[in-house]
């Protein structure tokens, strides 16, 4: 999945996206969304935003992950490793302390390294992760457990 395909399909209609870590293509953004680069504090995050965030995988990952995130506040990990290498644990651990349920994963296209993205949401109530390609999966459901065994 290319990163402008992540950034459309979890950023709120009014959302915008703030980057830390990394620089977006200005070609690769949807006309018209509001970007946040690093730094800039004096706009936090609200409902509907998108924190694209390039982390470590190492030690260091729960520092990159915001922990007073708003309700409806998405976050992309985008991690620079294998995904046979993803250390599930350590990003699980890291995206539970700061109270964010993962919606998805994909292997990121279009990048230099090897990356995996880890999209999840700030949210009050249980979550299923949705797979890109849920909606091509049939028959079957889509809206339980069972769309984790389908996945997996």
């Amino acid at each position: 999945m290319l990163i402008r395909e992540l950034i459309v399909r979890h950023v709120g209609t009014d959302g915008a996206l703030h980057e830390r870590g990394i620089l977006v293509d200005q070609t690769q953004l949807p006309p018209g969304l509001r970007v946040h680069h690093d730094g800039d504090e004096a706009v936090p995050p609200v409902a509907g935003d998108l924190l694209l965030v390039a982390a470590p995988v190492g030690t260091g990952l729960r520092e990159h992950v915001d922990t007073d995130l708003p309700v409806g506040a998405t976050v992309v990990l985008l991690l620079q490793v294998e995904v046979a290498e993803l250390p599930v644990g350590r990003v699980l651990a890291a995206l539970a302390v700061a109270g964010l349920q993962v919606v998805e994963t994909a292997v990121v296209s279009g990048v230099r390294a090897a990356t995996v993205a880890v999209v999840a949401t700030r949210t009050d109530e249980l979550v299923a992760p949705q797979p890109y390609l849920a909606h091509d999966l049939e028959p079957g459901d889509h809206e339980s457990p069972a769309v984790l065994r389908r996945v997996l």
